[in-house]
């Protein structure tokens, strides 16, 4: 017998945290479409091309976001998710 489960432990009014660890092409589609949610935060940003960076966060506030902390590892216990591709 199937057992039906939710994986829901936020409510409505809380938001996802997200990190994200590269952002080359393929993670910055995924920003793109985080930022059109009203659900989601992104916490924090890392990669090794100080330009991939540049370009991230000045996409997060064209969206009206704000660019996160440069160090990823400051806000470990703020993350729901890390990402990376």
């Amino acid at each position: 017998m199937a057992t039906a489960f939710t994986c829901s432990a936020y409510s409505k009014n809380e938001k996802l945290n997200i990190g994200i660890i590269g952002v080359g092409l393929r993670e910055t589609n995924h920003l793109q479409n985080w930022l059109l949610r009203k659900d989601v935060n992104i916490t924090a940003i890392c990669d090794i091309d100080p330009s991939r960076v540049t370009h991230v966060k000045d996409l997060i506030s064209k969206a009206g976001g704000y660019p996160p902390p440069k160090k990823i590892l400051e806000v470990m216990t703020m993350i729901d998710e890390i990402c990376w591709a």
